[in-house]
């Protein structure tokens, strides 16, 4: 990679962290454009030498968080790290509590692409759909790979890893969406653990 391509990168994802915490602090249709760059310290001009609207960084965002918790939870089937489950919980909280909001405003944008004539758009957003989807599989086996190691290590006394996968996952997903930011992270752990737990 050329030193170009390398600022290139490094840039495009100054943008998209100062993007995912406006998103977290604002609705995605009350930030701006103009709020994304004064908070990653660029023009508004330089924005789309990197994306080609708001709307891109949605995906990109949803899309690296994913990779990065499928990163992570590789980790976790590592041979000789136990306890499994704990981690597990707190992983998918993190995820949860920065996207979920994401996933919601990502299905509002497909939809309206798929509807609009923005040509470039459109695909541009199917081909983050595809990869997000991949993504987001990973994910799901990821963590039924994790909690069949639960199973195997006695962190937990289930009967189909997959089908625990899937529950975990959306009690996850509903505390996020039911309780942030006023339930605490490490509550919404606890909870999680206190279903799953012997």
């Amino acid at each position: 990679m050329t030193r170009t391509e390398k600022e290139r990168q490094f840039r495009r994802k100054l943008l998209a962290e100062a993007a995912a915490a406006l998103f977290l602090e604002s609705p995605y249709h009350s930030v701006t454009v103009d709020d994304i760059t004064a908070r990653a310290g660029f023009s508004k001009g330089s924005f789309y030498k990197y994306f080609y609207n708001k709307d891109e960084l949605v995906f990109t965002i949803l899309y690296d968080e994913t990779e990065t918790l499928n990163m992570k939870l590789a980790t976790l089937t590592d041979p000789g790290r136990r306890p499994v489950l704990p981690g597990l919980c707190a992983l998918l909280v993190e995820f949860h509590h920065r996207t979920v909001h994401l996933l919601f405003t990502a299905g509002h944008l497909l939809k309206t692409a798929s509807e609009g004539e923005d040509f470039i758009a459109a695909r541009l957003f199917r081909s983050f759909e595809e990869k997000i989807t991949g993504a987001l599989a990973r994910k799901s086996e990821l963590v039924k790979d994790a909690l069949a190691i639960c199973l195997e290590g006695g962190e937990v006394s289930l009967c189909d890893p997959g089908a625990a996968a899937l529950l975990l996952d959306s009690a996850a997903k509903g505390l996020c969406l039911g309780g942030f930011p006023s339930t605490a992270p490490e509550d919404a752990v606890a909870m999680l653990l206190s279903f799953y737990r012997k």
